[in-house]
């Protein structure tokens, strides 16, 4: 007698279309023989590396005709191979690239919908060619999805003619295109696109089909009848994705929410209510009508406070509020006391532009919900801008779910291998390094406060740029990397700042941060994706030292930047700097902080031994206290609680989505804007 389960794993199993078969097919012979694969795909690569490019593409739309047509011996591990094979051939022939084994090894994974885990400077971006070209030859279209505008179009730029020679068409699809342009882009094979765009063009998919369903059905048919029917979607359904920098997208931001919002009243007709509203803030006195809550980012009114902002000369009754009067207030004082320029913002071209202040990015197209963006605008004196209310939401997490066949690459997911299973059903896989390593990691430099430690930090950065290293300092916030460039202005020393704006001109700075003597101050991921080549000076002196300013509150994101050095079989040392006053040794760690006083009392500040060569190329036996043990509890922690944190958003968001009431009628007059 046939087993139940068996019985309903068989019914399922032949209720799965071609294409998830072929998904399935993928991921089945990974698990089984990945071992065997890259072997057998290097033997195939070589076979059609000597046949012409025409050849080539004419084998692979054969094959890629007999997966459309469910054909393809998707048990067959040769089949595979020669699948693969095909496609390495074409990119060799392209861009005269062979993938190396491990490159090839991390298609595969990615392939079969997991998480591939190379390390800084392993080729992630040749190593996303073969899952692409797999996933699209089912010809359902695969989207790839980098961190930013610049790497999207620099990937696709570069990759375009390989996948062209295997007759697949590749696009760029970026926010400020016209929808008939994204459309066209959209039905290719492959499209690389920032996550944030594919997350708003879904929403104006179904913003639209929201619209026209609640016509009702005389209106839809007497619409049809008239020639303008049901709305075209840009977007096919979504099938395929490729996520580049994984544990960024799809964990740091996984419950930022994507709204796609609609402007209904001109800023400048509130700028009266938010200066009377900073009037009143300013009035009122700290820890006796209101209390700072720094850890949670928060303002607490007392009861005194709270009748002072009702006094009778405040327009508390005015019909423009859309909210009571006290919050109004509240905001002003958040933008006050708790959000500060050039650490949660910067002001470019007059406008008000929000730091990711784990990473040190500028995202210029979102803004605070609550009226604390217009707060801080009215603060900084630069036009206010309207509050805008949502026309359709979702988080990137619930977006990201609803493909049917993901995988993603990153060179720092451990600590989130829980997560990525549990939400995304992706499990992760080391990928081992092409050469050994060469990094080493120099002990801690341990300071009483941050002027000592930023003090230390210029003399050791001058010292190793005048030996011929280059270096590359990286610090948690733009507040933090200003500070740092003025003492090298004093110094008359030459540097180059990275704010996180994210653009060609970025990319170019820190990709010439490895010449010998360049001095480079970058917050955490400025940069990112971009490599930094290494001249023969500066290899020969022992390559890129990065100095790390303060410890991330997430170890992977400090595994990040020290990655920067000792890429590729490169030479490279990093250094991790603590000082009593850092970010993590605040609040509930303040205990931490008086461990650091008494270790500086006891050795002193900075490392043992001077700013020598010898301290540059070799690690010191860090003193007792085991701090750098401390640190790695303390960062520990906080991934385990960020991580439940963001599984209980997730259910709720769930359960809100579940209990939505339906939202007013758009109006078509109305101006989209974009948060995130």
């Amino acid at each position: 007698m046939i087993p139940r389960f068996t019985m309903g794993l068989a019914r399922k199993r032949d209720r799965l279309t071609i294409g998830d078969r072929y998904r399935v097919g993928i991921r089945e012979m990974v698990r089984r023989c990945c071992d065997e694969l890259t072997p057998l795909c290097e033997h195939a690569h070589d076979r059609y590396i000597e046949r012409s490019p025409q050849q080539v593409r004419d084998h692979f739309t054969m094959l890629r005709g007999q997966i459309v047509d469910g054909m393809f011996a998707i048990d067959d591990a040769s089949a595979w191979a020669d699948l693969a094979g095909c496609i390495t051939a074409a990119l060799q022939h392209t861009l005269d690239k062979r993938l190396y084994p491990t490159q090839i090894l991390a298609g595969w994974q990615i392939a079969a919908g997991r998480i591939a885990q190379m390390q800084t400077g392993e080729g992630k971006t040749l190593a996303c060619f073969l899952p692409a070209c797999l996933m699209a030859a089912t010809g359902r279209g695969v989207h790839v999805v980098c961190p930013n505008d610049y790497l999207a179009q620099r990937d696709a730029q570069l990759l375009a003619p390989a996948f062209e020679s295997l007759g697949l068409s590749c696009g760029v699809v970026l926010d400020d295109q016209n929808p008939a342009a994204k459309t066209d882009l959209y039905h290719g094979d492959v499209v690389y696109a920032p996550g944030a765009v594919l997350g708003f063009d879904f929403l104006r998919d179904r913003l639209a089909e929201t619209q026209w369903m609640r016509l009702g059905r005389s209106h839809r048919l007497a619409q049809t009848a008239m020639g303008q029917g049901r709305p075209p979607a840009m977007m096919r359904p979504l099938h395929a994705v490729i996520v580049d920098e994984a544990d960024h997208v799809l964990i740091d931001d996984a419950v930022s929410p994507l709204i796609l919002s609609q402007r209904r009243q001109v800023g400048r007709q509130l700028d009266d209510l938010l200066m009377s509203a900073r009037q009143a803030a300013m009035r009122m006195q700290s820890d006796i009508d209101y209390v700072v809550r720094q850890d949670h980012r928060q303002v607490e009114f007392t009861a005194d406070g709270f009748h002072r902002i009702y006094d009778d000369q405040w327009p508390v009754d005015d019909a423009r509020l859309k909210r009571p009067w006290h919050d109004y207030v509240r905001a002003a004082l958040l933008a006050q006391h708790v959000f500060q320029r050039d650490r949660d913002y910067v002001i470019q071209d007059q406008t008000v532009q929000i730091v990711d202040r784990s990473t040190g990015r500028i995202f210029a197209d979102r803004s605070w919900s609550g009226g604390i963006h217009q707060a801080v605008e009215t603060k900084e004196g630069v036009p206010v801008t309207a509050e805008t209310e949502s026309a359709s939401q979702t988080t990137r997490q619930a977006f990201f779910r609803r493909y049917r066949w993901i995988g993603g690459m990153t060179g720092t997911s451990d600590g989130c291998q829980r997560e990525f299973a549990s939400v995304y059903r992706c499990c992760v896989q080391v990928i081992p390094l092409r050469l050994a390593s060469r990094r080493c990691v120099l002990a801690d430099a341990i300071f009483a406060d941050q002027d000592a430690k930023v003090q230390w930090i210029v003399d050791e950065a001058v010292h190793a740029s005048r030996i011929g290293r280059a270096v590359l300092i990286g610090t948690l916030s733009i507040e933090q990397s200003l500070a740092i460039s003025q003492l090298f202005d004093r110094c008359g020393v030459r540097h180059q700042v990275l704010s996180g704006i994210q653009d060609r001109g970025e990319a170019e700075i820190i990709a010439d941060a490895g010449q010998s003597g360049a001095v480079t101050v970058a917050t955490s991921l400025a940069g990112r994706g971009t490599d930094i080549a290494l001249d023969a000076t500066t290899r020969q002196r022992g390559g890129l030292h990065v100095i790390v300013c303060e410890h991330h509150r997430l170890a992977r994101v400090d595994r990040q930047l020290i990655g920067r050095c000792a890429r590729g079989g490169d030479p490279g040392t990093a250094r991790f700097c603590l000082a009593a006053d850092d970010g993590i040794a605040q609040g509930r760690n303040d205990w931490f902080g008086g461990l650091i006083r008494g270790h500086v009392r006891s050795v002193g500040n900075g490392v043992a031994g001077s700013h020598d060569h010898a301290s540059l190329v070799r690690p010191v036996d860090v003193p007792p206290g085991q701090l750098r043990q401390h640190v790695l509890d303390i960062q520990q922690n906080q991934q385990r609680n960020e991580t439940a944190a963001r599984l209980a958003m997730m259910r709720q968001y769930q359960v809100d989505q579940a209990w939505q009431t339906p939202r007013p009628a758009w109006q078509p007059d109305s101006e989209l804007s974009f948060q995130g």
